[in-house]
């Protein structure tokens, strides 16, 4: 275990964080930042315990052993419209770690590479016209049936999508097999994790509107040019750190201790693996899931009241139902580089995304020259042999890149994780629950939470945020005078005329 220790005043509130993901490390910056938005008093002592031996959650590396090189487990992107995290970012002095790219590239097998560049100079949503007009492998009638699709989805109100799937959706607003195959379904299936039957039409919007077609700039990518375990594990530890945040990694918690009296008292505590009891001011679970609803069942056996018992079962029964959708990286290592693209999106073919080496200095490319492939969900190739995918995905880049025809793939490596994200379905979304809790010294973060957003790393930046802010209110018994939350980007002037807003 190691820990950056501070001497703080026993007066000041005592904030554990339990989890240094991103929305336990957006929650710490959060509550060590004075002050933030100008209104908040954040004069406290925060805590965060994280199990592994640095934080950073599922935005983390590997050392691989044949290449010797550190490698993400999987690639992360943001994009321009992710305000709350590239405000982190930002506020950290970490954005120098992202690149941004206001250009997509997708290939098709049957017409190759496509330029997508939204206009920088037309107004939002008509931004995105030459963009679509880019991508050749789409005729003028599939693109004529995009557009009739996100213009519905433009007028859409709450009430039609909330309970409705994306492909019921698609399909009733005049969304054929083939569009949906060549447009809906790459920009979907990479972003939600799922495919459209599976998947709330709500986030989809999300998705489409927010990330495209509300505010120029929305689709922008940033792509980290350092390993996540250096941005996250190391430079925004570093931050907190610097801000008197005790960091403690390499600590497991195995149980919460309420405070007495119903849970209103003023000392809580979290028990960690060897026996000690962290006490608390106040606690913020800010793990995945899982491990959520396991700490909550643990609370619910503490002699609550009926109506806390009744809403910890409720929680955990909500986090236990919620279905896995995996990721797959397949990370390759050529002898050669296969394009110079920096990133292409992979339509028509079992690779989604292909990403070359963020990290261009690594020494001599000794390893070669390193790619990878992410591919979200389950596929066809989702339970066949690993080198069976390999040698898929490795025949689909040599008829892609001319350059790729006659590489020779040194190395492979495939990581999936089977819990990357979970699968945002219409009931799951309206069961989302938000950050705060009926126990006023409990609060909850994760992308999980109730946030708008889906399974990203803006969702995780924002319910940090949010427990943030229920903590702080709490502290004050009001409502906070400013939100923690950024909105998204401003929509143009026609964009809020023609986009129904549900923000």
């Amino acid at each position: 275990m190691t820990e950056s220790a501070v001497a703080e005043p026993a007066t000041r509130p005592r904030i554990v964080i339990i989890g240094g993901g991103i929305a336990g490390l957006s929650a710490a910056l959060a509550l060590s930042s004075p002050p933030l938005r100008g209104e908040h008093s954040t004069d406290c002592h925060v805590t965060l315990i994280e199990s592994r031996s640095r934080p950073g959650g599922r935005a983390g590396s590997f050392a691989e052993p044949i290449s010797g090189e550190t490698v993400d487990y999987c690639q992360h992107v943001a994009m321009g419209c992710c305000t709350n995290l590239l405000d982190v970012l930002h506020e950290t002095e970490l954005i120098e770690h992202f690149t941004r790219y206001d250009d997509l590239h997708f290939y098709h097998p049957g017409s190759g590479i496509s330029p997508f560049r939204a206009s920088r100079w037309l107004p939002a949503p008509l931004h995105l016209q030459p963009a679509l007009a880019g991508l050749n492998y789409l005729s003028g009638k599939q693109q004529r049936q995009i557009r009739l699709g996100i213009w519905r989805l433009m007028r859409a109100t709450p009430a039609v999508i909330a309970k409705i799937d994306a492909a019921t959706w698609l399909a009733e607003n005049g969304q054929d097999d083939e569009v949906r195959t060549k447009f809906w379904d790459v920009i979907l299936v990479s972003a939600l994790g799922d495919i459209p039957e599976r998947v709330s039409m709500a986030a989809a919007r999300k998705v489409i509107i927010d990330g495209f077609a509300a505010a120029r700039g929305a689709s922008d990518v940033w792509v980290p040019n350092r390993e996540l375990s250096e941005i996250f594990g190391v430079g925004m530890t570093q931050r907190l750190r610097d801000r008197g945040v005790l960091v403690r990694t390499g600590a497991t918690v195995r149980d919460i201790r309420r405070p007495d009296a119903g849970g209103y008292a003023q000392v809580a505590g979290v028990v960690l693996g060897d026996g000690e009891t962290v006490p608390a001011d106040h606690i913020v679970i800010a793990t995945n899931w899982r491990s959520a609803s396991r700490l909550l069942s643990s609370l619910g056996g503490q002699g609550s009241s009926p109506v806390l018992e009744s809403w910890s079962r409720g929680l955990v029964a909500t986090l236990s139902s919620i279905e896995l959708s995996p990721i797959t990286g397949l990370h390759l290592w050529f002898d050669r580089e296969i394009t110079s693209h920096p990133h292409v999106v992979m339509v028509g073919t079992t690779a989604q995304w292909l990403f070359r080496d963020p990290v261009r200095e690594r020494a001599d490319q000794v390893a070669g020259c390193y790619y990878q492939v992410v591919i979200s969900g389950q596929h066809a190739w989702s339970h066949a042999p690993r080198n069976g995918l390999v040698e898929q995905v490795a025949g689909e880049l040599r008829a892609a890149f001319p350059a790729a025809s006659d590489a020779r793939l040194l190395h492979s490596r495939i990581v999936t994780d089977p819990a990357a994200v979970y699968r945002l379905s219409p009931e799951l979304d309206a069961r989302r629950p938000p950050a705060s809790t009926p126990l006023k010294w409990l609060h909850l973060a994760g992308d999980y939470v109730q946030t708008g957003w889906p399974a990203t790393m803006e969702g995780a930046v924002i319910s940090g945020r949010l427990a943030a802010e229920s903590i702080l209110s709490r502290q004050r018994d009001t409502s906070p005078l400013a939100s923690l939350v950024l909105p998204g980007l401003r929509p143009g002037w026609l964009a809020r005329r023609l986009i129904r807003p549900i923000w």
